[in-house]
């Protein structure tokens, strides 16, 4: 049932308009071969930490490899916040969302390595709140979507899909980026993609459990000076325009650090659902 709910909101997000900006600031090609793996690692929030419920929670991604999804056609990385309980509680979702955004990719701007994208979200503003005084447990979800789904061979396609649990409560500390400063990213998951998939009607998921290596990534002050002026950039513009994104400050560190507009949902199933059945219409 999980599966099937999550399967439906996703399809909804794809035909969401999202504004988003995006700055390079320095970046090296990965070339994709015929097998090769997408790593999706987690920069912020920190698995299964608690956080005050706060005006600005960051919602940092590491994207490497984009390129051999991009070789299968334009995607789409989208990623939601979904209300699993109370905190010891079973997490049961409940098919509604607080917050989502998106960035679309296509091979020109998917070929930064890695791919560093930085949003943030506003709990005070969330639909669905912490119970108090218990607080709740929240999954940050995400998800890549092609504009042209890759046809199977007799058997549904791996999910590109993946969850990441924290918690929010009122008597818990603010959210602290600069905490990561030195830290490997968190393995969010390896997606192994065969781009023979071109030339047949086999699916281009192979394997969404490989092995991966976020500690490529480098989580250094300079990235993490980076995300914090991001981030102010984006409350600020939050403030001054409900949908506004914001453009990362120029720097020498080699990483492309690109910002997704955040686009609020209070939206319960039902919603989601209609906007699917639209985009099909």
């Amino acid at each position: 049932m999980a599966r099937l709910l999550r399967s439906i909101i996703t399809v909804a997000l794809a035909g969401l308009p999202v504004a988003h900006s995006t700055s390079t600031i320095g970046s090296t090609v990965t070339s994709a071969s015929n097998v090769s793996g997408i790593e999706v690692d987690v920069i912020f929030p920190i698995h299964n930490s608690t956080y005050n419920i706060t005006e600005s929670l960051p919602i940092v991604f590491a994207l490497q490899n984009l390129t051999a999804a991009a070789a299968l056609g334009p995607f789409t990385f989208s990623w939601d916040i979904m209300p699993y309980g109370n905190v010891g509680g079973i997490q049961e979702p409940g098919g509604v969302l607080n917050d989502v955004a998106s960035v679309y990719f296509t091979a020109a701007n998917a070929t930064a390595e890695p791919y560093i994208l930085v949003n943030q979200t506003n709990v005070q503003k969330w639909y669905y709140g912490p119970f108090y005084p218990y607080g709740s447990v929240y999954a940050l979800q995400w998800a890549i979507i092609w504009d042209d789904p890759v046809k199977i061979c007799d058997s549904n396609p791996l999910d590109l899909l993946g969850t990441l649990f924290f918690n929010i409560d009122i008597n818990s500390p603010e959210p602290k980026i600069a905490n990561v400063t030195g830290q490997c990213p968190q393995l969010g998951a390896v997606y192994e993609i065969s781009t023979a998939s071109l030339n047949s009607s086999c699916s281009a998921v192979v394997s969404n459990n490989g092995t991966g290596n976020p500690c490529t990534v480098t989580v250094d002050q300079t990235m993490v000076a980076n995300i914090s002026s991001t981030l102010r950039s984006l409350v600020a513009a939050s403030t001054a325009t409900p949908s506004a994104s914001a453009t990362t400050p120029s720097s020498t560190a080699k990483h492309s650090i690109a910002v997704g507009s955040n686009v609020p949902l209070s939206y319960i199933l039902a919603t989601a659902f209609i906007g699917a059945l639209q985009m099909v219409m």
